[in-house]
């Protein structure tokens, strides 16, 4: 994994052509959990979904609420819920091929 982060944090952000590539970009350079918000994208959600998806590399990507990492941070995101999702990527599931499935040139 070491050898990928270090190729996905060649690529210049403002390369990045689509939601699905910045998510992923994210994902890679987290040292843990996400919150869904700070993605600072419509539908993060739904391009996290994608990932899972075989047509998009079939990622791993793991979810849970704020109780299940013990943050209790009210969510900016909605004003009517204490809850924050957060994601994470098992690192196991990341080949160099996936990564090259999603960013294509830009590794």
């Amino acid at each position: 994994m070491g050898s990928i982060k270090d190729l996905v944090r060649k690529i210049d952000r403002k390369d990045l052509k689509n939601n699905v590539q910045k998510v992923l970009y994210s994902l890679l350079l987290s040292e843990g959990w996400l919150a869904r918000t700070s993605f600072r994208l419509p539908n993060a959600a739904a391009r996290i979904r994608d990932l899972r998806k075989e047509k998009y590399g079939g990622f791993i990507i793991d979810c849970v609420d704020s109780k299940g990492i013990k943050k209790y941070r009210r969510s900016r995101a909605s004003k009517l819920t204490e809850k924050q999702t957060y994601y994470r990527i098992d690192p196991k599931s990341i080949t160099l091929d996936k990564v090259r499935k999603i960013f294509g040139k830009l590794i």
